[in-house]
């Protein structure tokens, strides 16, 4: 039975604490913490929780707050996403209890109140409020693997390209957003796991190029040396170029036959799969395949100091590329 609201009016009461989370910086979310904290020893909780399906009003979350004592410290990322769950529509009822002990202590729950009570949403939870106090409680709650989102996209039937999946949408929302660089990646939300199971669920070619990657280059994803990476490059040659043009560019970057020596694909391979450029990170390696299949479309051939990107250069995007056969027609 989901908790009654409470009687006062809504405007007559106003949360003790208000930042904004989408811009608050994790110093400023702690200041307010220790803030809200100090607070309470004057302000004591006063609702009588019931175990049960609950509404729980930011009013309700602040009193959980006012429980909340010896949790583990709170993850500004953590609340940002799940306010976001909240705000979208997002959050269900997953049957993930909170839990109140004898001594009145509140556990495991502490992300998706400040989530509430911050953001100004409701959310429904079960609450358990009859556990048996015990100072190392939190030790024992939730110690198994975190939920990652390829955790999310398997149990949703993605499977083994789970993970290769994931990393892929992490990538395409960098690239939607052009929060990509060379060198520093602009600072944007993460992808909740709710959002990354969406996105692959809204590009359904995702999924597509997945199976054909994974099923037919992998020469070419060991040479890339990152299953997100070259999923998603092959996802976008893929839908803008057709299966050609992916074949005519994976099955070179793959092999190294039949390439002249100033050809842009085995510049790409000689840059890849170097041991001096072993440490290259993610962003990069995408924007070295990026150029190179821009070459590569273009007919462009590559100087002898070899396939280069500058710090400062601006990052590559397929949709640059001229000509575009698919995007033509």
């Amino acid at each position: 039975m989901s908790d009654p609201r409470s009687t006062i009016p809504p405007s007559a009461w106003t949360p003790a604490f208000k930042i904004d989370l989408e811009t608050c910086s994790p110093a400023a979310f702690q200041e307010m913490i220790n803030k809200f904290n100090a607070w309470l020893k004057e302000h004591p909780p006063t609702y009588q929780w019931t175990t049960g399906w609950h509404v729980v009003t930011p009013e309700r979350a602040e009193d959980l707050l006012k429980r909340n004592r010896l949790n583990r410290k709170v993850a500004l990322g953590t609340v940002q996403r799940y306010a976001r769950d909240m705000q979208a529509g997002a959050w269900i009822k997953t049957g993930q209890p909170g839990l109140i002990d004898t001594n009145g202590e509140v556990f495991d729950i502490q992300h998706r109140a400040w989530a509430g009570y911050l953001s100004g949403n409701d959310f429904e939870t079960f609450i358990v409020t009859d556990v048996p106090a015990n100072p190392d409680l939190f030790a024992y709650i939730d110690g198994g693997k975190p939920r990652s989102a390829a955790d999310a996209l398997y149990t949703a039937g993605e499977n083994g390209l789970s993970g290769a999946i994931a990393q892929a949408v992490a990538i395409a929302h960098r690239y939607d957003n052009k929060a990509l660089g060379v060198i520093k990646q602009a600072k944007i939300p993460t992808l909740t796991n709710p959002e990354v199971l969406s996105y692959s669920r809204q590009h359904p070619g995702l999924n597509k190029a997945a199976h054909l990657m994974f099923g037919s280059y992998g020469k070419a994803i060991s040479v890339i040396k990152h299953k997100g990476v070259a999923l998603f490059a092959g996802w976008q040659i893929l839908e803008r170029y057709g299966a050609l043009e992916l074949d005519q560019f994976m099955i070179p970057l793959g092999s190294g036959a039949n390439l002249d020596e100033d050809d842009p694909i085995l510049a790409l391979r000689n840059r890849l799969i170097s041991l001096e450029d072993d440490d290259l990170n993610k962003e990069r390696r995408l924007a070295l395949l990026i150029k190179a299949f821009s070459m590569h479309q273009l007919g462009k051939t590559v100087p002898r100091s070899g396939l280069a990107l500058r710090d400062n250069e601006r990052f590559p995007r397929f949709e640059d590329i001229l000509p575009m056969p698919l995007a033509a027609q």
